[in-house]
């Protein structure tokens, strides 16, 4: 990646990050909440094709999709425990999130597999020992954790070659396109919190804010001026 990228890909991060624990804030606009998991899911996404693009140590493919076979079990086993809980909770966006099967991850391309494995063991974690009676308790979770982990330890180096690289590259261009629509409805979103909360759309601003590390100044910003405080904008 170009330095411009690096440093838009930065504030992806910074953004989700914000999501993250700002999450009780959005609890009146799903929509919101959902689009901040989307931008982690593409962040993380953009993170292993930048490491395949690092990467100079060949691997074999079948030790990739034996890699991949150990997550994807894990993930669907952890999904099924969280939609028991939302059935008995009667949580339709939960159980539409966690209605997984092998077939909703044939569709992924190998680096979204682990991030949405990640996603996935993110919302158990959130939910915690309420998905103790559907066979989800705190060792399983980290058990899960730990080989999501080591998964994503070996990811970079299971892609063989130039091919590979040229993949990622073309992929990581795709996310940025991607991303920036989720950030531009997202965007549109938060302007409610303009007026309803100046401080949380202050921080909302700031960590939109494309810094050139280079040059030490911010170089863009997707949220204009006009639709942040004086203190965000300034």
């Amino acid at each position: 990646m170009n330095n411009r990228e690096k440093n838009r890909y930065e504030m992806f991060g910074k953004v989700w990050n914000f999501g993250d624990e700002e999450k009780n804030n959005f609890t009146d606009t799903p929509t919101i909440t959902a689009l901040f998991g989307d931008i982690k899911m593409i962040h993380r996404e953009m993170e292993l094709n930048i490491d395949i693009t690092k990467e100079g140590i060949k691997g074999k493919v079948n030790s990739k999709n034996a890699s991949q076979g150990e997550i994807i079990p894990i993930g669907l086993s952890i999904a099924g425990g969280i939609y028991a809980y939302a059935e008995s909770q009667s949580d339709s966006e939960l159980c539409t999130f966690s209605d997984l099967n092998k077939r909703a991850f044939a569709k992924l391309r190998d680096s979204e597999v682990p991030v949405l494995v990640e996603r996935i063991l993110d919302k158990a974690d959130e939910l915690g020992d309420a998905l103790i009676p559907f066979g989800i308790a705190a060792d399983a979770r980290t058990e899960a954790r730990l080989k999501l982990v080591d998964h994503l330890k070996k990811y970079a180096s299971l892609n063989n070659g130039k091919g590979a690289k040229k993949t990622a590259r073309e992929t990581i261009t795709l996310l940025f396109k991607k991303g920036d629509k989720k950030l531009k409805t997202l965007d549109k979103l938060m302007l409610k919190y303009q007026t309803k909360d100046t401080a949380l759309y202050s921080k909302y601003a700031a960590a939109r804010v494309i810094y050139d590390k280079a040059g030490a100044h911010r170089v863009n910003n997707n949220v204009t001026p006009a639709e942040m405080p004086a203190q965000a904008a300034a």
